[in-house]
């Protein structure tokens, strides 16, 4: 889902994702706040999520997914390892 996502939905996806209010967002990004309002409505559009709650924690699980894919390529820990792993996290 979000690789169908633009580079710069994806940095707005992260400022979301980290908590930023629009303004932050805008602030860090140096865009307008329309403009992260609009790139706002097109993730969740995308994700086909209806709030910033639901499009955080999908930026998270892709995160977890990428580690857990990085541990899977990179070491030799079975997969319950890996699994226990976050489990103990989360």
């Amino acid at each position: 889902m979000i690789e169908l996502l633009t580079a710069r939905q994806k940095q707005v996806l992260e400022c979301i994702a980290s908590g930023d209010s629009n303004q932050e967002i805008a602030d860090q990004l140096y865009i307008s706040i329309n403009t992260v309002r609009l790139h706002t409505s097109t993730i969740m559009t995308a994700l086909n999520v209806d709030n910033r709650n639901k499009c955080a924690k999908i930026w998270w699980q892709s995160q977890i997914d990428e580690i857990k894919d990085i541990l899977r390529r990179d070491t030799d820990l079975p997969e319950d390892k890996i699994k226990n792993i976050f489990e103990v996290m989360l």
